[in-house]
């Protein structure tokens, strides 16, 4: 028996559904594989397969995500990606929303990361309690980093923008390649020797997990936790953690954020907020509880004009992707169906008729020509033979041998004497000619 009506799910519904419970249940993962069937239409966003020699997964990076991969990818590389486990409605596919991307060959650098990190901080030097406050009123700011790199000029441009009375120090530093660990450290040794700064801030602008290993070398991060001069660590964009970020008495988003983070009304700022989110959260914690609630209710029922405008782009990158194939096909179906009018019409063609013709008269007249020859040979021998046979039997190779032929007066051969008579006259025919004779007597 049927289920009721209000029991049956629309296949727009089920795929709905679906897809919420995996993006519920399966937020964010990490997945290794090789990249193939790499499509980059004119929207800006990249769809592929990631596959191992067992299974496959397509894949899709919008815009605003693969604008973050610095390195170029191809088809056939092995990468690594963080994404969100979704389901693309319009086909049911179950699919992967990547966030960010790298390839796998970074393995061996994560691997010394974790292991590294984890050493030290099993040693407390990422411990909080061992966090410094910074001063609320430096007189002097360090700054260690490269001199020309735009990261100092953003931290100058704050600091004078938000507490021109601090002087600023800056320690030249190389902050990228093999050389630069053994330079940091230096730079820094130096501060805290001179020990003429209140607060330090080393780092860099953005840049690859190879670009910014130099601030996860271990004798650096050991420097940055041992430092008496309190650190902020300001070490590429808010994405990128390093070691010394987490050794050093605070971590800023961004070189711009380091210097807002030293100077003084931000700490007052953030003091005010912090008391003011408490207040807050007790009075708003049973109205926010039930906000969720409702949040989770609308948003089950309801879909994000965001996730909506992201699924019409999809489909219409497939339909792109579609149409540039059906007009491939089509134009090569064009080409075929040329390529062999042209042949027919080769083929119909008087001028190749002509010049068939033409080829056809030749054969046939050498044909006709050696058929001759056969045929005149075949009789010419056949004429040798009855030639041969005719002289075989002629009188007149009897006539040769000294016997003579006697004809009548009508030319008729007399071959009896009874067909002579006296008197009558005969002709004589020899080998080398003929005589006329009178019959005189019969004997």
């Amino acid at each position: 028996m049927p289920p009721a009506a209000k029991n049956i799910m629309s296949v727009s519904q089920l795929n709905q559904q679906a897809k919420r419970a995996l993006e519920q249940n399966l937020p964010s993962v990490w997945v290794q594989g090789e990249l193939t069937n790499l499509a980059q239409p004119s929207s800006g966003h990249w769809y592929f397969t990631l596959k191992d020699n067992r299974a496959q997964v397509r894949c899709a990076m919008f815009r605003g995500k693969n604008i973050m991969v610095r390195e170029p990818i191809r088809a056939g590389d092995q990468i690594v990606c963080n994404a969100n486990v979704s389901l693309y409605e319009g086909r049911g596919d179950y699919q992967l929303i990547v966030n960010s991307l790298q390839k796998a060959g970074l393995g061996d650098l994560h691997q010394q990361y974790e292991a590294l990190k984890n050493a030290l901080a099993a040693e407390g030097l990422f411990d909080a309690e061992t966090k410094r406050a910074l001063p609320a009123y430096p007189n002097t700011i360090g700054i260690i980093s490269s001199p020309t790199g735009a990261a100092v000029h953003d931290i100058i441009t704050v600091l004078k923008r938000r507490y021109p009375s601090a002087e600023v120090i800056i320690y030249p530093a190389m902050v990228q390649g093999a050389e630069a660990p053994a330079s940091l450290l230096s730079a820094l040794t130096l501060a805290n020797k001179q020990n003429r700064c209140d607060v330090l801030i080393i780092g860099r602008g953005g840049g690859s997990l190879e670009d910014l290993w130099a601030f996860n070398s271990e004798p650096l991060v050991r420097a940055v936790y041992a430092s008496h001069t309190p650190i902020i660590s300001a070490v590429g964009h808010e994405v990128d953690f390093t070691l010394s970020d987490f050794a050093a008495d605070l971590r800023a988003l961004t070189p711009s954020a380091a210097a807002e983070a030293a100077t003084p009304n931000m700490a007052d700022i953030q003091q005010q907020l912090s008391q003011r989110k408490r207040q807050l959260q007790h009075l708003m914690a049973a109205h926010i509880g039930n906000a969720k609630r409702s949040l989770a209710l609308l948003k089950a029922q309801l879909q994000s004009p965001q996730d909506q405008l992201r699924h019409r782009q999809q489909q219409l990158d497939h339909l792109e992707l579609r149409l540039k194939q059906a007009l491939s096909n089509r134009i090569n179906s064009a080409k075929q169906q040329l390529n062999t009018q042209r042949h027919q019409l080769q083929l119909n063609s008087p001028a190749w008729q002509v010049k068939e013709a033409k080829n056809q008269h030749q054969r046939l007249s050498l044909q006709l020509k050696k058929a001759f020859e056969r045929v005149f040979q075949q009789k010419r021998k056949q004429l040798q033979q009855q030639v041969a046979l005719l002289n075989s039997v002629s009188p007149l190779q009897t006539l040769q041998r000294g016997y003579a032929v006697v004809r009548n007066n009508k030319g008729r051969v007399i071959s009896s004497t009874a067909q002579a008579k006296s008197g009558q006259s005969v002709a004589i025919a020899l080998a080398d000619g003929s005589l006329n004779a009178t019959i005189n007597d019969i004997t």
